[in-house]
């Protein structure tokens, strides 16, 4: 299975999890929900040069280009699972069901995929991680210690 496919059914399993989490750990206010980006765009007023200046992240971009367009994340889950907030979903249920986390995923430093979530989800992510294996998250595969 390549990195992308393992990363994306990772974040899946990850959010999907609240069935598998011990009740005092699963939030308590909603199920987990999250929607699926193909990019995010910040906006933002130039006053040197009088003018709008747009970023995008989208998949394949770099850490770098995700750190110089969003800035750093408001928390970081795992060092490919990164969390911001401030931003806001352009689909109305989406922001109506409270999904205005923003998860950005790495494999191999690139951007893997964008997903907005609610807080329940966040915490999910943020429980799974703690409780299992945190380097299932990692962008490079583990290696045995054994040599040969």
């Amino acid at each position: 299975m390549n990195t992308r496919t393992s990363s994306v059914l990772i974040l899946t399993a990850a959010l999907s999890a609240s069935a598998l989490i011990p009740m005092y750990a699963a939030p308590t206010d909603a199920p987990a929900i999250g929607y699926w980006a193909s990019r995010v765009t910040k906006t933002t007023w130039d006053e040197l040069l009088e003018r709008l200046d747009v970023q995008t992240v989208a998949p394949g971009a770099s850490r770098t280009a995700v750190l110089a367009a969003i800035g750093r994340p408001m928390r970081q889950l795992a060092p490919d699972v990164w969390v911001y907030d401030g931003f806001k979903p352009d689909l109305a249920q989406a922001v109506k069901r409270g999904c205005v986390f923003l998860v950005v995923t790495f494999a191999n430093d690139t951007v893997e995929n964008i997903k907005f979530v609610n807080r329940s989800a966040v915490d999910i992510v943020a429980a799974d991680l703690k409780s299992k294996r945190p380097g299932r998250y990692a962008s490079e595969p583990q290696r045995s210690s054994a040599s040969g």
